[in-house]
């Protein structure tokens, strides 16, 4: 690990690299929003906790010996970067929220919690509620009217297609919903694109492991 702290740098590190693949096109504008009772707002300059959540959306690890340079590299590399204090609803004193938008103009608003000893958790995307710690090959499918014969489909399409799966959450926001996928196996590109043509499916997201040691789903 590089920097001061396994919570305040190494974590952000690891959420950073997650929350940087949830993003289809390059990386354009970021905002990090810390909230003022909790104790990034006060620790994250000296315990490197800017640096780390950017190193990680440059695809940085907590291992990466120019962790400290992250902010400088994200101005090279034409990426906009703005450090926040509001009121967030998740009271974990490690919370954060990053609003990301790419060069298309598509913007993904997360939250994510930092554990301790370098663990972490993703809590939501797009306003759904997630559990992802950087431990399994996670695969978000966003939905759009999906009817229940549909997803009956496409638990058959993944079965046929990934083993040692688990559908980890469906969860329904009116039309629109998300499904979250655990896999301890790499998912083929050839998997999503069967399931983006599945009818009802509007997008899907991989986010592969942070972590050194991957759980397992039998």
């Amino acid at each position: 690990m590089v920097g001061p702290s396994s919570s305040h740098t190494a974590g952000p590190a690891r959420i950073g690299l997650m929350a940087g693949q949830l993003m289809k096109n390059r990386i354009k504008n970021v905002t990090i929003v810390f909230d003022p009772q909790g104790s990034f707002a006060a620790v994250n300059k000296d315990q490197w906790s800017d640096r780390g959540f950017v190193a990680g959306l440059l695809g940085w690890g907590p291992d990466n010996r120019e962790l400290n340079r992250a902010l400088e590299e994200a101005a090279k590399q034409g990426i906009s970067i703005e450090l926040k204090i509001a009121l967030l609803d998740e009271k974990h004193p490690n919370a954060v929220l990053l609003m990301l938008e790419d060069e298309t103009g598509e913007i993904i608003i997360l939250k994510a919690i930092s554990l301790g000893g370098g663990m972490v958790q993703i809590t939501e995307v797009k306003s759904f509620p997630v559990s992802i710690s950087g431990d399994f090959f996670e695969l978000l499918i966003f939905t759009h009217n999906l009817s229940k014969e549909t997803l009956k489909k496409l638990q058959i399409e993944i079965g046929e297609m990934l083993s040692g799966f688990e559908i980890s959450s469906v969860v329904m926001n009116g039309e629109v919903g998300l499904i979250n996928i655990k896999t301890s196996n790499e998912v083929d590109h050839q998997v999503l694109c069967v399931i983006n043509n599945i009818e009802g499916i509007t997008g899907t997201r991989l986010v592969s492991p942070v972590l050194p040691v991957l759980s397992k789903r039998d």
